[in-house]
């Protein structure tokens, strides 16, 4: 009874040493398919022991069972990572991640339909020998009036023709005037 256990547990342990051994040696896709039919084949390594499961007592089954489906699962994984660095054709050690560094940026999203009109207009205007110049958004008396040399006899006209064009009505009075400088 503890015979058969021994000499099964040591042949798998012997398969699994020799199938890590010749995993680590496989370079190319053949070699790659070599190792699958010398290990995985129904008469290769792990397929005998299964053979030599019908000499194993009824009740050592379950766990040289077990010993023989971990053999099995471990030299696929084996098979499987030769397999893809072969197919890479480059033997490399697994790298680890750094995961501490920043991802990928995606660029997300375009350019708003307004802005790319804008970015156009500009583009023609300076093909066409315009400059472009930037200023303030808001007028104030300076930019109308102060930069423009006006006499301060026609501010004050015609801030009072901009409040009758804007300015509401109160009580039949027209609101105060703009300010002049």
């Amino acid at each position: 009874m503890a015979e058969t256990k021994v000499p099964i547990s040591m042949a798998i342990a012997a398969v699994r040493a020799e199938a890590e051994e010749r995993a680590r040696a496989i370079q190319t896709a053949d070699d790659a398919e070599q190792f699958r039919i010398h290990f995985l084949a129904r008469k290769g390594g792990v397929g005998a022991l299964f053979d030599e499961m019908r000499t194993v007592p009824p009740e050592n089954k379950p766990l040289v069972g077990k010993q023989l489906n971990e053999l099995r699962a471990d030299v696929t994984v084996l098979y499987e990572d030769a397999k893809l660095r072969s197919a890479a054709g480059v033997v490399k050690e697994p790298q680890q991640i750094d995961l501490t560094l920043p991802g990928k940026s995606l660029a997300i999203g375009s350019t708003h339909p307004i802005t790319q009109t804008i970015e156009d207009m500009k583009r023609i205007f300076a093909s066409m020998g315009f400059a472009i110049a930037d200023g303030p958004e808001i007028e104030d008396d300076y930019h109308n009036f102060g930069a423009l040399n006006l006499p301060r006899i026609i501010r004050p006209a015609i801030c009072r023709i901009r409040s009758l064009s804007t300015q509401t009505f109160s009580c039949g009075h027209i609101r105060p005037r703009c300010k002049s400088a």
